[in-house]
């Protein structure tokens, strides 16, 4: 999800006296259940999110756009980034960015896309779709500046995965409430260490798997990142050159219900990008 929005508004919630019709595309894709791949599943998700946030902000234009394209993606469809020429550009405020920055994340995404990034990364690829269509939208207006760095920050951080060196991954594992870094993960470092000596950027991202409660999860992973950062810190990796997020239970590697354990989602994975 792209960022967390209090309902606080009953006219929000209520539709502001907006025709029942208003809303139609937003309700329908509310009440669907997608069924397709991972990539589909997570893409329906990110864009609903979008449309989520557009109904509390009482747009209902945009909650239906993006409502739509959510409910083309749960009945087995497919949608393609929007155009760069489709909407205007900053109708209400400078937000400092132009129709240029559209285009170049638009040709972007297209290429990771082409590039098999859905199939790589189901998770990764669809938050970078979900960021650039947030990003879009937010530019369109051109004055909720929040609004518009926290799309950018999701789609620069998607697309950092998903164009990481494929040779130069890295991946920790941990115990059961693990966080400290043992030698097996000291050698992964190292060698993601040795791998970024010549410059580029390396991203980290710290994952838990579903047992203890999502707070907990969210928690243990950020430490778990955490410490491979201090470790890459004293191999001469400054923290300005990493890409660090945690994940919690939320982006499971290996698809499990609640309250199971799993190896492949106690981690911490390491990518570097040239």
């Amino acid at each position: 999800m792209l960022k967390t929005v209090k309902r606080t508004s009953l006219l929000a919630i209520f539709g502001l006296g907006l025709s029942a019709c208003a809303g139609n595309v937003y309700n329908d894709a509310k009440m669907a259940a997608p069924s397709g791949d991972a990539y589909s599943q997570a893409l329906f998700k990110e864009m609903m999110a979008i449309a989520d946030f557009e109904r509390v902000e009482e747009d209902w234009t945009d909650a239906n756009y993006f409502g739509g394209q959510a409910l083309t993606v749960a009945n087995g469809g497919m949608i393609e980034p929007t155009d760069p020429n489709m909407r205007e550009m900053n109708k209400y405020g400078d937000s400092g960015y132009t129709r240029d920055d559209v285009t170049a994340g638009y040709t972007e995404l297209n290429g990771v896309l082409a590039g098999g990034g859905a199939s790589r990364d189901p998770m990764a690829m669809a938050q970078a779709f979900a960021g650039y269509e947030c990003f879009y939208e937010q530019v369109e207006e051109g004055h909720q500046a929040a609004d518009i760095a926290a799309c950018k920050e999701q789609y620069d951080n998607a697309i950092a995965i998903l164009t990481a060196v494929p040779d130069a991954p890295g991946v920790c594992y941990y115990p059961i409430n693990g966080d400290q870094v043992d030698f097996n993960c000291q050698t992964e470092i190292s060698t993601i260490a040795d791998a970024a000596a010549g410059g580029g950027q390396v991203v980290v991202q710290g994952h838990a798997d579903t047992l203890g409660s999502a707070d907990y999860n969210l928690d243990l992973s950020k430490r778990r990142a955490q410490g491979v950062v201090e470790v890459l810190n004293q191999l001469g990796i400054p923290t300005d050159r990493m890409t660090v997020g945690a994940v919690g239970e939320a982006e499971q590697r290996v698809a499990t219900p609640d309250n199971t354990a799993e190896q492949e989602n106690r981690a911490v994975v390491m990518r570097v990008i040239q």
